[in-house]
């Protein structure tokens, strides 16, 4: 009898077979052959019996776990509907403070604790924590509570100060930097195993018209890959004792939301630069020392990929709001009534955008020192991001010990990586001032 994780690789590979002929189809513009379509059926049919498979293996696992007595662990990402309805009870306070106190994880901390242990064990991405939260809970949280922090300084009262009173409002939110990267579209892989290679045609097109009896052009395509492989990104934090000693929910939330939104933040700042920095993606120029951005410059930067034959799926413009700023000042062409390039329905040339502060402003273009913004147009299903486990913790009680502080370390493990250098092109040199 295979194991879970075992049937859950080989349905990976059968998807990534699959994904590799859908590839090819599109890379040459054409539909399935007659082998490929058997193939393809072929395959779906094994996916689907797989998928039945995979959930009997999970059921086989949640009886083991009754058994035992551990009670019922959730496995591959998906969750009993049992502890659908206990996330709202998760609280990730009550498990730093028992860990702050020297008390063994329990309830569903505890068994939360597992889950997480379990996934990041399967990921080949365990980094020695002593709290693990697995992908579900995160996922539920994120999507149920407002992003709410607060900050270590050295003001008084900070770090749990002002929430210990009998009534504690909601916290102020930190302004942050917006993610945008999942909204433009990106392909998101979660869940994932030890390394994850995609394999990449290289097409060789070379049909040309000959003479009756002249001998016809080769074209073999090749296949390269691209790999992805975990990379640990580490957050860390201080927090009172007796900030972890409140039972609000609004704490609660304010320390998981913080540490997951400060990782996201980072993981979405990695896929900005990851375009920006491929190597063979399109450029367009706005001078030896950089210029102000133009119609021209925005429509071109379309044209850089569509010249490619890269003008599919999740395309859309995205920068920063100073460039979004100039834009909106800009008008569209010269000669006519003075509409502004950036559009009212807050659409770019027609294609949806996305703006965050991340997006860098402080390039350098010449005499243009550290001011110079990007500008990305392309196709942002072909930017891939994946995560290994969910977030992983390692709780000091000892590093602030005169002081009544609690260290709190937090790391997750992600990659990002572009399909495509042809998907995307970048201005570099946009001057907003």
């Amino acid at each position: 009898m295979k194991s879970l994780k075992q049937l859950q690789e080989e349905r990976a590979a059968k998807v990534q077979a699959s994904q590799a002929l859908i590839t090819l189809a599109e890379t040459e513009k054409r539909e399935f052959t007659d082998a490929e379509n058997t193939t393809f059926d072929t395959t779906a049919a094994e996916i689907r019996a797989l998928d039945g498979e995979i959930e009997r293996a999970k059921t086989r696992e949640e009886i083991r776990a009754i058994h035992a007595g551990q009670g019922a662990p959730v496995a591959g990402g998906g969750a009993s509907e049992r502890e659908h309805r206990d996330f709202s009870n998760y609280s990730l306070t009550r498990a730093l403070n028992a860990l702050a106190n020297g008390r063994p994880l329990d309830g569903l901390e505890g068994e939360m604790h597992q889950e997480g242990q379990r996934q990041l064990r399967e990921a080949g991405a365990q980094g020695g924590g002593n709290l693990a939260i697995p992908q579900m809970v995160l996922q539920s949280s994120l999507s149920q509570r407002s992003m709410t922090a607060t900050g270590q300084t050295t003001n008084p009262g900070d770090q749990g100060g002002l929430a210990i009173q009998t009534n504690v409002g909601g916290f102020i939110e930190r302004l942050r930097a917006k993610l945008v990267l999942g909204g433009m579209g990106t392909t998101q892989l979660d869940g994932l195993v030890g390394n994850v290679t995609f394999p990449k045609f290289i097409p060789n097109d070379n049909a040309a018209e000959k003479g009756e009896n002249a001998t016809a052009n080769s074209s073999s395509p090749t296949v390269s890959s691209v790999s992805m492989a975990p990379r640990r990104l580490p957050v860390s934090t201080t927090v009172s004792r007796q900030l972890l000693l409140q039972t609000s929910a609004s704490v609660d939330a304010m320390l998981q939301d913080d540490l997951a939104f400060q990782l996201a933040q980072a993981i979405d700042l990695s896929g900005i630069n990851k375009i920006l920095n491929t190597a063979g993606i399109g450029s367009v120029v706005g001078g030896t020392n950089g210029g102000a951005p133009t119609w021209k410059n925005i429509v071109d930067l379309e044209t850089a990929v569509s010249a490619l034959n890269a003008d599919m799926g999740n395309l859309g413009y995205l920068t920063n709001v100073k460039v979004r700023g100039i834009l909106k000042q800009t008008a569209k062409m010269g000669n006519t009534t003075a509409q502004p390039i950036w559009e009212g329905d807050n659409t770019l040339n027609g294609y949806r955008t996305g703006v965050s502060t991340q997006v860098p402003s402080n390039l350098t273009k010449g005499t243009a020192n550290a001011i110079a913004s990007a500008i990305i147009f392309g196709n942002f299903r072909d930017l891939v991001q994946g995560q290994w486990g969910g977030m992983e913790f390692l709780v000091n009680p000892y590093a602030g010990d005169q002081e009544g502080l609690i260290r709190i370390n937090a790391w997750t493990f992600f990659d990002d990586m572009v399909r495509r250098a042809e998907s995307f092109a970048a201005m570099k040199d946009a001057l907003t001032a």
